[in-house]
């Protein structure tokens, strides 16, 4: 699955997900200061995954309509462990459970993931 990882995403999660084998594109390099709709619209006409660390992706795709193949939100408050650990969960579950991730919003904590499939959440 290819990423598209939202300029907030920090250096060592990045880099685990470079790691991982993924294609990635990180919104700091060519679109560092553009808004969220931007970079969601971005994401979806590149066929890539939106990963972040930032709660509002999930408003613009579910209070305002706009098209994402899915959406992998990283909740840092309930995530242990250092942030290169926090990258390999979240490469895991994309790579193991990416069913809970395309047409998704998927909530990645260290306990659980709560995935939230598009269409079905309520605004």
């Amino acid at each position: 699955m290819k990423l598209f990882v939202d300029q907030c995403v920090v250096k060592p999660i990045r880099d685990a997900l470079v790691d991982a084998g993924f294609d990635l594109i990180w919104a700091g390099d060519q679109y560092r200061g553009e808004d969220d709709d931007v970079l969601i619209g971005v994401a979806f006409r590149e066929d890539r995954l939106l990963v972040t660390t930032d709660r509002d992706f999930g408003d613009w795709v579910v209070r305002k309509g706009l098209p994402t193949i899915g959406i992998v939100y990283a909740r840092m408050d309930r995530l242990e462990g250092s942030l290169r650990q926090v990258g390999e969960r979240i490469a895991e579950i994309i790579r193991n459970r990416a069913d809970l991730c395309r047409d998704h919003i998927t909530v990645v904590e260290s306990q659980r993931i709560r995935p939230r499939k598009l269409g079905e959440i309520d605004s």
